[in-house]
């Protein structure tokens, strides 16, 4: 530091000049317009008389003055609790901006990096569980048939490998003709099969069929039961509906219709050669048996039958379906 009034230099932060005592001159900031140059004053030193000429002492202004520059820790330093939090909440909020844009981009990225498994997901190629137990396997029987009752034999073939149970029982496959053929005991009536098929990947496929057992001409006369007192069928016929009989009778009328054969029966031997007591058969097809012929009828009651008599009275009647009619004199 100069001394702007004894012009010597010293150091250090003095409030006066340590040779001659002037105070220090006030930091002031200088703008970019640069200072005019000084003028040039001419003073008269003490003990000379005016009219001389001294040499001027040109007078050395004082330096320009300069803003001290500060490292960013001394300014933080000089900054106050209030301007300290405004800087902070400033680096905060920057802060955060930055991790909600990185978070936008991530998430962004992940939805289209995903897009293409869902397409491919929705084009792929249907799976083999649209097959049916009918493209590994067929038989001979269909759902509905009619077969004796008693021990059937159901024969198949195999199109593709698969194993095979019936009823839950295992099927054997015969390797060559990759043919099978498991025996079941068919009861007179409704009898369920049930064919499940495994590929060899495990899949499961199931054929279901229904097959209608009925007994055996001989059987089924076998099992018939006689007919019962007609005056106790003929008070009550609807009530013995569905009942199984037989019995032997003597025709009085016959008729074909379409493809059925009407029979009015007299089912009560008096005697004589007089049948009285009359009942009204039906059967599917043709018989042999005409009017007077003796017959033995086996079927099922189904109730009562109203006809209408030549001499125009409306007569009710026993009614039975015949499975078989056959003629015995």
């Amino acid at each position: 530091m100069k001394c702007p009034k004894c012009q010597k230099d010293y150091e250090g932060t003095y409030e006066f000049c340590p040779y001659c005592g002037e105070k220090k001159p006030a930091e002031v900031e200088v703008t970019p317009t640069p200072a005019p140059s000084p003028p040039t004053v001419t003073t008269t030193p003490p003990g000379t008389t005016p009219g001389m000429q001294p040499t001027p002492s040109p007078i050395t202004p004082p330096p320009l003055m300069t803003r001290e520059k500060k490292s960013i820790k001394e300014r933080w330093g000089s900054l106050s609790v209030k301007g300290k939090g405004v800087v902070i909440g400033i680096g905060v909020v920057i802060l955060i901006i930055i991790i909600v844009s990185a978070v936008t981009g991530s998430k962004k990225g992940t939805v289209e990096e995903t897009t293409p498994a869902v397409t491919e997901t929705t084009t792929s190629e249907p799976s083999e569980s649209t097959k049916t137990a009918g493209d590994f396997i067929t038989t001979e029987v269909y759902d509905g048939q009619e077969v004796t009752s008693g021990p059937l034999m159901i024969k198949g073939t195999v199109k593709e490998d698969c194993t095979i149970t019936l009823n839950g029982q295992p099927v054997g496959i015969e390797g060559a003709t990759k043919q099978f053929a498991p025996t079941i005991n068919v009861v007179e009536g409704d009898n369920a099969l049930a064919f499940v098929v495994t590929d060899s990947q495990g899949n499961a496929y199931t054929k279901s069929l229904k097959l209608v057992g009925v007994l055996s001409p001989e059987a089924y006369r076998a099992v018939s039961p006689p007919l019962l007192a007609y005056a106790e069928l003929n008070k009550n016929p609807e009530g013995y509906a569905g009942t199984r009989c037989k019995f032997k009778g003597q025709v009085a009328q016959a008729m074909v219709e379409g493809d059925e054969t009407m029979l009015r029966v007299n089912v009560t031997d008096t005697g004589y050669g007089i049948w009285d007591d009359t009942v009204y058969v039906t059967i599917k097809g043709t018989t042999p048996a005409v009017e007077n012929s003796i017959v033995m009828v086996y079927g099922t009651i189904t109730g009562s039958k109203t006809y209408e008599s030549q001499a125009g009275w409306n007569i009710t009647i026993p009614a039975v379906e015949a499975k078989y009619v056959d003629v015995v004199g």
